[in-house]
């Protein structure tokens, strides 16, 4: 199946997938610094920090996006593993020979579910707004958690 382009926004398909967009340029624009940016340009979180003696600058990238992108990296190493695991028939049974192997298999797909609930856990909070106020009665007290 051909992949469709983007027909409004044509330079997303030049952006990592996991980068935390934000919004679109919707006309033609010239930036402090004498930058210069163009329709459809994207306008993703950006921050610097202090590192070394210098300012190190980033994009930002989603957290759900992360998450879920490397859960399924070790989904697939765990699948990969598990296909090559050396056995041998014992009594009818197929055992695995080297313990090493099934536990790298344990490991990977144990990394793999974690990540994945964490992607979700990540996704719930970005939708809670920052000044939400949780607010929980029990025995005649009233205890506020808040986000932040």
């Amino acid at each position: 199946m051909k992949k469709k382009p983007y027909e409004e926004h044509p330079n997303v398909e030049k952006l990592d997938w996991r980068l935390q967009v934000a919004t679109w340029i919707t006309k033609d624009a010239h930036l402090q610094g004498g930058r210069e940016v163009k329709v459809g340009d994207p306008v993703v979180k950006y921050i610097q920090v202090s590192y070394e003696k210098d300012i190190l600058g980033f994009r930002v990238f989603n957290p759900t996006a992360m998450f879920l992108n490397s859960s399924f990296r070790f989904y697939e190493q765990a699948k990969k593993c598990l296909l090559n695991l050396q056995t041998r028939k014992v009594r009818g049974t197929r055992e695995v020979i080297n313990d090493g192997e099934i536990a790298e298999f344990y490991e990977l797909i144990f990394t793999s579910i974690l990540l994945s609930y964490t992607s979700l856990e990540a996704f719930a909070n970005e939708y809670i707004p920052d000044d939400y106020v949780y607010e929980k009665k029990e025995k005649g007290l009233i205890e506020k958690i808040n986000k932040v």
